[in-house]
């Protein structure tokens, strides 16, 4: 199995791959967050591979990720919901700049009316 390194900016979801090797029956991909058996909104694709066994490539969309509550997410994905044979990938977050805007103007105080009596 070989899963890509996950990256992502913080506030977005991240999208993950993993591939197994060729295969007979064909491999099932099982994903799990947070060792929580975690559902793929994408379907399987599958190739002929050595030996006419299958190859099976799969993606995950995670939720948004959030750099302050998401530091530590682990997530894996698993051949045949076997736990042995796994890859465990752990997010690296990037966070975004926040810029905030500075002004160089000179605050002078407010002159007094003056009032006639």
């Amino acid at each position: 199995m070989k899963a890509h390194e996950p990256y992502v900016i913080e506030d977005h979801k991240l999208t993950l791959c993993c591939e197994t090797s060729s295969g007979n029956p064909d491999p099932r991909i099982t994903w799990y967050e947070n060792d929580q058996l975690a559902i793929s909104n994408h379907l399987p694709q599958t190739s002929i591979g050595e030996f006419y066994g299958k190859v099976t490539t799969e993606k995950y969309t995670t939720k948004v990720i959030h750099y302050y509550k998401n530091a530590a997410r682990k997530i894996k994905c698993c051949l045949n919901s076997n736990p042995d044979i796994c890859q465990e990938m752990t997010p690296y977050v990037e966070c975004k700049l926040k810029l905030e805007k500075q002004t160089n103007k000179q605050t002078r105080p407010k002159k007094r009316q003056q009032t006639n009596k």
